[in-house]
């Protein structure tokens, strides 16, 4: 490793060190509000705060080494953000140019995943969100009277312009979207060129050799379920387009352990657990637990705190059930 390289590498340690140790102040802090320092000083309960911004430090110390291909072909990049476990699988897919589905609870990073990827692959990132409301222009781009003497002219689309020139281009919600109008990118999405006939001068768009297609889905295309009521069955046409590169999310542990206060996330795995046990339709994302993260660190709020909020639109039935579990819990331990 040369000089720089490890002058670079002492700079990036002492900037995660300085933020790891504003963040223990934060958490002795929050702890002091409920307990007087002088009984976390003579305790175990310092030593296990420091214990874990040190686990944080640590394991998010050194950038990721992963090999990708980008535009200026295959060679190996460092990534200092934080990654999912199915990460390298994705970035693989990406490299390779492929359609990828993504399928995961609500909340488990899948938007943030694909923006990740475009980055990992020096490309630009596009998105949209698919409803069943959406319309094929929102797709193919629009004939506006932009021209002169208002002459229509074309305005291609973010699809269209990451088509033809390049990106990752993400389909959020892609099985809420009205499966008929996603099946004019069928064809796209299968070859390596279509066509749009509003572009009247020049109607065949090519696709471009650095395209990458991300579809985000909270299910697997088959319509709704119990708990996403909002879900469109998908084509299996369009569905096929995807199907050797569909890859299942869950909520990360990494990611939940380096962003959420050691305190809500055992809190939130918790009851993550009593939702699954119960079989309940509600969910506790990692979304949900950063935001918690965010009122303990302003405002030392704490479990009381969370469960009004969050337990605010459960029945009375739903949250018995779940305290039953609880307390049985307890009585076991």
């Amino acid at each position: 490793m040369s000089s720089d390289s490890t002058a670079e590498q002492d700079h990036l340690i002492e900037n995660k060190l300085e933020v790891a140790a504003t963040t223990a102040k934060k958490r002795v802090r929050k702890r002091q509000h409920r307990t007087p320092m002088s009984s976390i000083l003579h305790t175990d309960a310092l030593t296990d705060i420091v214990k874990g911004i040190a686990k944080d430090v640590i394991s998010g110390m050194l950038p990721q080494r992963i090999e990708v291909v980008t535009t200026g072909g295959t060679k190996v990049k460092e990534l200092e953000d934080l990654t999912p476990e199915c990460f390298e699988q994705v970035v693989k897919l990406a490299s390779l140019r492929r359609n990828i589905m993504l399928v995961g609870p609500a909340g488990c990073g899948k938007t943030y995943l694909a923006a990740l990827i475009a980055k990992a692959l020096d490309l630009s990132f596009s998105s949209i969100s698919c409803t069943a409301g959406m319309s094929e222009s929102q797709l193919l781009g629009w004939l506006l009277p932009t021209g002169e003497a208002g002459r229509f002219e074309y305005r291609p689309a973010p699809f269209i312009t990451a088509y033809e020139n390049g990106g990752v281009y993400l389909l959020d919600e892609l099985d809420c979207g009205d499966s008929n109008t996603v099946m004019i990118l069928n064809q796209a999405l299968s070859g390596d060129q279509f066509t749009i006939p509003q572009r009247l001068e020049n109607p065949v768009v090519k696709r471009h050799k650095d395209f990458v297609c991300i579809a985000a889905c909270n299910t697997y295309g088959q319509g709704a379920d119990m708990l996403y009521v909002g879900r469109n069955q998908l084509d299996a046409a369009t569905l096929d387009r995807f199907t050797a590169n569909t890859i299942a999310m869950d909520y990360s542990p990494a990611i939940e352990e380096a962003l959420v206060d050691p305190a809500v996330l055992a809190w939130g795995r918790k009851i993550r657990a009593k939702i699954k046990e119960c079989g309940l339709r509600r969910i506790l994302s990692t979304r949900v637990m950063i935001d918690f993260t965010l009122h303990t660190d302003n405002y030392s709020t704490a479990k009381e705190d969370w469960e009004d909020i969050y337990f605010r639109n459960w029945t009375e039935e739903e949250i018995a059930r779940v305290k039953d579990v609880e307390d049985n819990s307890t009585q076991e331990n």
